[in-house]
């Protein structure tokens, strides 16, 4: 509906003035195009929810992994799995989301550390 507002609103110059409907077109105009800008830009962002935003958050090793085990990410435990031990306590970063027999498995990967010199506090 907002994308044809500016063809129907070419009716307006059929039943008001030119000084009329000139000002009300370029707002009905003006509107559909920032309809039209917010859903392209809504269009071209990642999903936000799932667990496909999972991927590229962090979490803290629950368990050791060795390869599996488990982690908390945002107050959960999560079944995970990675490529070389990691130990409790330890911060991962979410690779991927797989979906296995036995259930969801996050795939993570120790986050890098801080730089040298940096203060935890940023």
């Amino acid at each position: 509906m907002l994308l044809i507002l500016p063809i129907a609103g070419l009716g307006l110059f059929l039943w008001l003035p030119l000084r009329e409907a000139l000002p009300a077109y370029v707002a009905v105009a003006g509107l559909s195009l920032t309809a039209r800008v917010a859903i392209a830009r809504t269009v071209r962002f990642p999903p936000r929810t799932g667990i496909e935003s999972m991927v590229g958050r962090e979490g803290v090793a629950a368990t050791a992994l060795r390869p599996a085990g488990y982690i908390r990410y945002q107050g959960e435990l999560w079944r995970a799995a990675a490529e070389s031990h990691v130990d409790p306590g330890t911060r991962v970063r979410i690779v991927r989301v797989e979906r296995r027999p036995e259930g969801l498995t996050v795939l993570v990967e120790p986050s890098a550390p801080p730089p040298r010199g940096s203060s935890p506090e940023g």
